[in-house]
């Protein structure tokens, strides 16, 4: 455990590079569990959940060289074990370990799974379609029957059972559908890693349709992170406008965007990046929802910007309890309170404080308040934010924030 140390206050301005999409890179790790050869994943974040899913697949036998941001994975000789439990603890990711080794090894043991503690996330969905292809429970453990060709339908939208479905479903040598599968951007990009093994995936509006095959080798790019863009497009923001990110382009966040312009935020693409800038001359509201809705892990980061300004409101239909965060940030002066499935935001004065990161991204929100503070401020718990901010410290630094981790 580590603090984050930031003596705030001082104009942040220059450019910012995000790295890979966490979100895209976490399962198709796990899915090369799955290939029977190696695989290849470029553009990989250094973050800490990549450390703790590549113990996990080290665990089962796999081979795994990172150079750069490059990471090779021979899965060609895997053995079945159990995870280790505080590593299975470490990410919510471990999930994915449920359809990679009914895939692979025709088991696997349901045992607690971690990430973010925000609110009750139960893996109901994701044994429900193992199920549909023919896993059934055996003790501690689910075992795979012979493969049946069958029809999935998900009567809520989770992005973690989509992924699942589809890493299992394509080593199944039969038919699979998938009705009310989650549309994120990484849904496909698990795709296109799935099929570049040999797996035969296919979109429409209503389903998808996987033809299962003996997966040999794959390639993945990993896009540029959305979050970490819109993270960093929102403290240029708060902080005066003065910072530009290279990542994911402007036109792929709206849900977040489209409310601050019409707020009175400006945006100006520069330098193979955007900037956000201005000032909020109206209070603004987010509703987060699943895609192409505003994405719920980018709604903390709008609660310390709309303080900021003049205030607005922010729901959460996809975690409408994910809100702990608010009272770490009351600790820097952010008022807020509680309103059915989200919080009212109220103009704050920001002060220097100490905090906890209670989350992923509730920490990264309390550092907006910390940056900008006079005086010194500790963020405590830090590796929480680490989790999915690579070279996090060292980015800040670059466009004049004086934090240190200790």
């Amino acid at each position: 455990m580590s603090d984050f140390v930031i003596h705030g206050g001082r104009p942040l301005f220059g450019t910012v590079a995000v790295g890979g999409s966490k979100n895209a890179v976490l399962p198709i790790i796990f899915a090369a569990a799955t290939v029977k050869g190696v695989s290849v994943i470029e553009n990989v974040p250094d973050i800490s959940d990549v450390e703790t899913a590549v113990f996990l697949l080290e665990e089962l036998g796999a081979l795994i060289d990172r150079s750069g941001t490059t990471l090779t994975v021979d899965a060609s000789e895997l053995s079945y074990r159990p995870p280790t439990p505080s590593a299975a603890l470490a990410i919510r990711a471990s999930t994915y370990l449920i359809g990679a080794e009914l895939a692979r090894f025709g088991k696997t043991e349901i045992s607690s799974f971690g990430g973010c503690n925000f609110e009750p996330r139960p893996i109901d969905l994701h044994l429900y379609a193992a199920r549909c292809m023919g896993a059934f429970a055996d003790g501690s453990l689910f075992r795979m029957s012979k493969p049946k060709s069958s029809a999935v339908f998900f009567k809520k939208v989770s992005v973690g059972a989509t992924a699942n479905a589809l890493i299992l479903a394509s080593s199944l040598p039969v038919l699979t559908e998938i009705y009310g599968y989650a549309r994120e951007p990484h849904i496909k990009t698990l795709a296109e890693f799935l099929s570049s093994a040999g797996a035969k995936i296919e979109f429409s509006r209503e389903k998808i349709t996987v033809e299962g095959r003996e997966l040999t080798s794959a390639h993945a790019v990993i896009p540029p992170d959305p979050i970490e863009t819109g993270t960093f497009a929102l403290l240029s923001l708060a902080s005066g406008g003065n910072i530009t990110v290279k990542g994911t382009p402007s036109g792929e966040l709206t849900p977040l965007l489209a409310p601050l312009m019409d707020a009175g935020a400006e945006i100006a693409e520069e330098g193979g990046g955007f900037r956000l800038f201005g000032e909020l001359r109206s209070p603004c509201s987010f509703f987060a929802e699943p895609y192409p809705g505003l994405a719920t892990d980018l709604q903390p980061l709008t609660v310390p910007v709309l303080a900021r300004f003049l205030g607005g409101e922010v729901r959460d239909s996809v975690f409408p309890r994910r809100f702990g965060y608010a009272s770490e940030l009351g600790r820097f002066g952010v008022l807020s309170e509680n309103i059915p499935s989200g919080v009212r935001v109220l103009p704050s004065k920001f002060s220097r404080a100490r905090a906890e990161a209670v989350d992923l991204r509730g920490g990264a929100a309390l550092l907006f308040p910390a940056l900008i503070s006079e005086g010194e401020s500790v963020i405590s718990s830090a590796h929480l934010i680490k989790r999915g901010y690579s070279d996090l410290v060292k980015k800040l630094s670059a466009v004049g924030a004086d934090i240190i981790e200790k």
